[in-house]
């Protein structure tokens, strides 16, 4: 191949492929000599073996704000998550969560002191944008004061193992005492972020108002 793999984090050791990859169906079934991989799952998925060690298995996960009839598990734009979370908790590893153009402002996944994250990423999946981040925004809440009023701050993206992709991180704030860092993300699990815009976000106790220990 000519292009980027597209591994999902491999700066963490994570080779299984991303959506998208020119991997996927991309090898020679006539070198398959086992019938699982490294996971366990089936070596050959879609007719054709993947190149590398994991076969591509994920599915994809859609989100828009129009959505007129969101329907778990979000498997097509008929039937899209309206906000961002409930399509992640619909995904499983190795997923990607697609989200259309939109400002999204709702939703989201509560801290343990009360402050919220308004997308928690705990699985190793993609969420990325269809358009980039000229379009698509994924909006906390900053609230006025300090100390113990700030969980009702809301930050933009907690993220574990998992990539983020093409999004404007804006307005989010990281006020709690157990959760101070990172208001437009806090990567206190890892994660890798791409192709994103962060601006006006901040840390009222901690550090990091953009951006805390991701990559």
């Amino acid at each position: 191949i000519n292009n980027a793999p597209a591994f999902f984090d491999a700066f963490h050791g994570n080779y299984h492929l991303q959506i998208g990859s020119p991997c996927i169906d991309a090898g020679n079934n006539s070198y398959v000599t086992n019938l699982t991989y490294l996971d366990g799952n089936p070596r050959v998925v879609g007719g054709m073996v993947d190149i590398g060690a994991y076969e591509f298995q994920g599915k994809v996960r859609y989100v828009s704000l129009s959505s007129t009839n969101p329907i778990a598990p979000y498997s097509d734009w008929s039937i899209a998550a309206t906000n961002i979370q409930d399509a992640v908790d619909a995904a499983s590893g190795g997923d990607t969560v697609l989200v259309t153009n939109g400002v999204y402002a709702t939703g989201g996944r509560p801290q343990a002191d009360s402050g919220t994250n308004r997308v928690t990423l705990t699985k190793a999946i993609t969420l990325k944008s269809a358009n980039g981040p000229a379009v698509t925004f994924i909006v906390g809440s900053q609230v006025a004061g300090t100390g113990l009023a700030l969980t009702n701050a809301v930050r933009c993206v907690q993220i574990g193992n998992a990539v983020l992709s093409g999004f404007t991180l804006t307005n989010g704030e990281a006020g709690t005492f157990n959760y101070p860092n990172g208001g437009g993300v806090n990567g206190s699990g890892g994660g890798t972020v791409t192709n994103c815009v962060l601006i006006g976000n901040l840390s009222t106790n901690g550090v990091g108002g953009g951006a805390y220990r991701t990559t």
